[in-house]
């Protein structure tokens, strides 16, 4: 499991499976909210409540402190950013035309509304030129154009 940038430990694997399992069960959209390991357990954190610790017995634990002091309060400003900025963090200025979803394309950023990675159609683009791969795929040009802006920025 990684936490800001580190590779945190000694979290077993079926504690991480139980957690999952248990999350997948109460809270279907899990994988939006920001997780991390707090002990050798699992946390997340729903929009406006507390952190939660999913427990072993599939439990959470709702009076742990809103501050995460036992994080440290580094990580928990990392984690409010992350939440802040979204999916696509600092390229935010393309979530008009690009989207990262866990269910799309395992989260690989995709042109919105279809099923095409921006890498994908940046490739084709290169290969028979932006307009003819807007007409092949029919898609808005300006679309196209954003993808391969969005993977040019990416690639730098």
């Amino acid at each position: 499991m990684q936490v800001a940038g580190q590779l945190t430990t000694h979290v077993p694997t079926l504690r991480i499976r139980r957690a999952i399992d248990f999350l997948d069960a109460v809270i279907p959209t899990w994988y939006l909210l920001p997780i991390f390991a707090e002990a050798g357990d699992i946390a997340a954190r729903l929009p406006g409540l507390a952190p939660m610790l999913v427990m072993r017995g599939g439990q959470f634990e709702l009076d742990w402190p809103v501050d995460l002091s036992s994080v440290g309060s580094a990580v928990e400003a990392v984690l409010r950013r992350i939440a802040a900025r979204g999916p696509l963090g600092e390229l935010g200025a393309f979530s008009d035309a690009v989207t990262m979803a866990p269910l799309v394309n395992l989260g690989q950023p995709t042109l919105r509304g279809t099923v095409l990675e921006t890498r994908f159609v940046a490739g084709i683009a290169r290969d028979i030129g932006p307009a003819q791969t807007a007409a092949l795929y029919r898609i808005d040009r300006a679309d196209i154009d954003r993808a391969i802006e969005f993977e040019r920025v990416v690639a730098a």
